[in-house]
C-alpha cells in the first residue's frame, strides 16, 4: 500500500500551495489552463527507488479537475485510484478488491487542490532553483508525509518532472503530453467495483 499511496501523494503535491500567498509559481500555468479548460490529462511514468533495491517504473495516466478531483490509472494492471473532496476509491484487480477512502484519507490529495485555489495554505515554502526548477519544502507541521518536492517545468510552463522522498523511498514522476478539455464532472472520478470484487474501507 505504501508504494501506491506514495506515488499518489507525489502527483498530488504538484498542486500544493506555498503558504498564504496562493499557488506556487510552479503550478500557476497548470491552474490557469485548468480554469480555462476544466480538465487536464497527462501520461505519467512513476519510478520508485528504495534504498539499494534498484528502481521500478510504471506507466499510467493522470486526470485532474478543479476543485479537488484526481484520477490515476495504470492501464497495464487495471489498477485505478480516485480522490475527491468527499472521499475516493482504489481499485485493485490483482487482489479483486476495491478500497473505499474516507474524506480524510482522500484529503491528502483533494485538499491540496483546494489549497491550489487559495482556500488555505498547504504547509510548503517555495524556493526557485533555476529558470524552470523549483523546490517545495514542508514546514514539518502541516505536511508530515513529505519534506521536499522538486518540480521541473517544461518549455510550456507545465510540470515535466516531479521528485519527492518518503523515508528511504524516492518517487520520480515524469509527465508527458498534457491535454486540456471540458470538465466531465464528479461521476468521472467515482469508481465502481466489478461483480465479484470485495469492497472494504481503507484501513
Amino acid at each position: 500500500m505504501r508504494r501506491a499511496t506514495g506515488a499518489w501523494l507525489a502527483i498530488a503535491l504538484i498542486s500544493s500551495a506555498a503558504g498564504a500567498g496562493g499557488p506556487p509559481s510552479c503550478t500557476r500555468a497548470l491552474l490557469a489552463r485548468l480554469e480555462r479548460g476544466g480538465r487536464a490529462e497527462t501520461r505519467v511514468t512513476v519510478t520508485i527507488r528504495e534504498g539499494d533495491l534498484g528502481a521500478q517504473s510504471r506507466r499510467g495516466v493522470v486526470m485532474l479537475e478543479l476543485p479537488d478531483r484526481m484520477r490515476l490509472e495504470y492501464p497495464g494492471s487495471g489498477e485505478r485510484l480516485t480522490a475527491r473532496g468527499d472521499g475516493g476509491e482504489w481499485l485493485q484487480p490483482a487482489a479483486r478488491q476495491m478500497l473505499v477512502m474516507s474524506a480524510d484519507q482522500a484529503a491528502r490529495a483533494a485538499g491540496m487542490w483546494r489549497a491550489l485555489r487559495g482556500a488555505g495554505g498547504a504547509g510548503f515554502e517555495e524556493r526557485r532553483l533555476g529558470a524552470r526548477s523549483f523546490e517545495l519544502v514542508s514546514d514539518g507541521k502541516k505536511v508530515a508525509e513529505a519534506e521536499t518536492v522538486r518540480v521541473v517545468l517544461g518549455g510550456d510552463g507545465l510540470p515535466a518532472t516531479l521528485e519527492t522522498r518518503l523515508g528511504d523511498m524516492v518517487w520520480t514522476v515524469r509527465f508527458g503530453g498534457w491535454r486540456f478539455s471540458p470538465s466531465r464532472g464528479r461521476s468521472a472520478f467515482v469508481l465502481h467495483a466489478p461483480a465479484g470484487y470485495e469492497v472494504m474501507p481503507m484501513p
